[in-house]
């Protein structure tokens, strides 16, 4: 009991319960599949210490993006997805789907959707500020889709190339943060209609804090850490920032400390309906992972984004 601590959320879900995904996706993801189909950019990232279940959160089980046998198993993104689809489709509409797939590892940008013939993967790529169209990543190879399945399968497949590696905390522990961005255009029916629209989704899976002296890692995976670590504490830092009003509307200076919060900067004070999921072990050797997942959620629940809908805008998948 002198242990306890309070902090206020909007939501707490049991993943032990069966049904648990789908109650989620109905609590959270629902909401933001309309907010998204209507037109307005989307961020969901989850946070979390190592092993708490981030990764399950966003993706789901190991099966969940094989064709024919999404069900329970499937998390967040595989919903969002479909359930988009099908409202667009629904409304009898023809949109045009584009996505990206990378992640930040030990501050380099690694495409996760190079073709595998190139050398491409390990290149370091640049982050640059466009005046316009915010946050850039040169030499990305953004991927067509015409079905979500399509998507998937490209999510699959970048999740197995993605970073991971075995550690005393987790077998299959994330060693990058991967981001996934799903970007959709309706076209408008004549020139000056004003009916087109677009969005932009950002899934955002980021890496596990981790404790040394509890993981006992290798060297190169405590180089990993450290990297994971550092960019976790430039994260919370600015948000923390941000929800005392600490940083300037509009300006970058509090997000160039890393990769990582350089690409969460429209996510976090421009045009976004931004979501942050966080993950939790309850158990009591987790107490104080636990603590500061909470109170890094209870601060970010303090910033206000700014979002627009995206209506008449330049198109966002030619670009």
């Amino acid at each position: 009991e002198s242990r306890s601590r309070r902090f206020a959320v909007d939501d707490v879900i049991d993943s032990r319960v069966n049904g648990s995904q789908e109650l989620f996706f109905a609590r959270v993801g629902e909401d933001l599949v309309q907010r998204s189909a209507k037109g307005y950019n989307v961020c969901i990232f989850a946070y979390g210490h190592t092993g708490s279940g981030k990764t399950h959160t966003m993706l789901g089980s190991g099966q969940a993006l094989i064709p024919g046998i999404q069900g329970e198993g499937s998390g967040l993104l595989p919903r969002f997805l479909l359930a988009l689809d099908a409202q667009l489709n629904e409304a009898g509409q023809t949109p045009n789907y584009n996505c990206e797939f990378f992640e930040v590892y030990n501050e380099r940008i690694r495409d996760l959707l190079a073709p595998p013939n190139q050398k491409d993967h390990e290149r370091t790529r640049n982050v640059h500020v466009h005046p316009k169209h915010g946050v850039i990543i040169d030499d990305m190879h953004p991927s067509a889709v015409t079905k979500i399945q399509e998507a998937l399968d490209l999510v699959r497949l970048g999740n197995q190339i993605r970073t991971v590696s075995s550690t005393t905390m987790n077998q299959r522990s994330s060693r990058s943060h991967a981001i996934f961005r799903f970007k959709f255009e309706i076209r408008e029916t004549s020139p000056g209609s004003g009916d087109g629209r677009q969005s932009t989704i950002t899934f955002v899976d980021l890496a596990g804090r981790e404790d040394q002296g509890a993981s006992q890692n290798s060297a190169t995976q405590f180089k990993e850490m450290v990297s994971i670590n550092m960019s976790l504490f430039h994260l919370a830092s600015t948000i923390s920032k941000l929800s005392e009003g600490a940083s300037s509307a509009g300006s970058l200076a509090d997000f160039r400390n890393s990769k990582l919060t350089l690409l969460l900067s429209q996510a976090l004070m421009g045009n976004s309906s931004t979501t942050v999921v966080c993950t939790l072990t309850p158990l009591a050797d987790f107490f104080d992972d636990t603590v500061s997942t909470l109170s890094f959620a209870q601060t970010a629940k303090r910033i206000r984004t700014s979002p627009v809908l995206n209506k008449g805008r330049r198109d966002i998948i030619a670009e």
